[in-house]
């Protein structure tokens, strides 16, 4: 009941943030938008983990959690913070990637390596041509020196979202944490083909939706498991 009151907190806030992005209200933004991590941090800190989940682990995505807040914070300012949202957002990746393998096989968790290599062949095969579009988009706007940058974060965002997919709990795959990942993938490629590639009609919108619902569905999970 606690993890429930929390979600649907966070989802009215994320509501309220969606709200803001449609009506362009900038003030409101401000407010709702990163007020979801910081909801979702309250929920992980208060509730105990899930049964079988190591407790370091839930430390591990509060701290991922902290660098997601700050990402949103950089992207949301009225300047170009891009390039520090992305950096906040590629140490919220490594610190997810880093806790779930330290923390591999204590209790009743471990990460199904072979899933692992076939999710993450799958996300770097599916991600590829939308990749390309933003490569050349970059290339277009003269802003080759962040063609780097994009790449080694678009590793990290499939490495976390293969490994989060890839991981068990008492014999079970996390399937909200999955889930999350694979939505973190999503809203991640919106923002940069919008941004970079072609415009998409309501993308900001789509963008935060979808990054909503993956940070909810990945902090949920360590927390609550439907089959406890």
């Amino acid at each position: 009941m606690k993890v429930l009151t929390f979600d649907i907190v966070a989802l009215i806030f994320a509501i309220g943030d969606w709200y803001s992005i449609v009506r362009k209200n900038e003030k409101l933004q401000y407010v709702f938008k990163p007020m979801v991590p910081i909801i979702l941090i309250l929920m992980l800190v208060v509730s105990p983990a899930a049964n079988g989940i190591p407790g370091e682990r839930k430390y591990w995505i509060i701290s991922a959690l902290i660098f997601a807040l700050l990402g949103d914070v950089f992207l949301m300012l009225p300047f170009d913070g891009f390039i520090f949202g992305l950096a906040s957002f590629a140490i919220c990746h490594i610190i997810i990637i880093t806790g779930t393998i330290l923390t591999n096989n204590a209790g009743h968790s471990q990460v199904k390596f072979d899933f692992f290599a076939m999710f993450l062949a799958a996300y770097l095969i599916i991600g590829a041509a939308p990749l390309f579009g933003i490569v050349k988009g970059l290339a277009k706007s003269k802003l080759q020196k962040l063609i780097a940058p994009v790449f080694i974060y678009s590793f990290l965002l499939t490495f976390m979202a293969g490994m989060l997919l890839a991981s068990q709990v008492n014999g079970h795959f996390l399937y909200l944490a999955g889930i999350g990942g694979g939505l973190f993938v999503v809203s991640d490629m919106i923002l940069a083909l919008n941004k970079f590639a072609r415009p998409i009609r309501n993308g900001d919108c789509f963008v935060h939706v979808t990054y909503h619902l993956a940070i909810g569905s990945i902090a949920t999970a360590f927390v609550w498991i439907p089959w406890n």
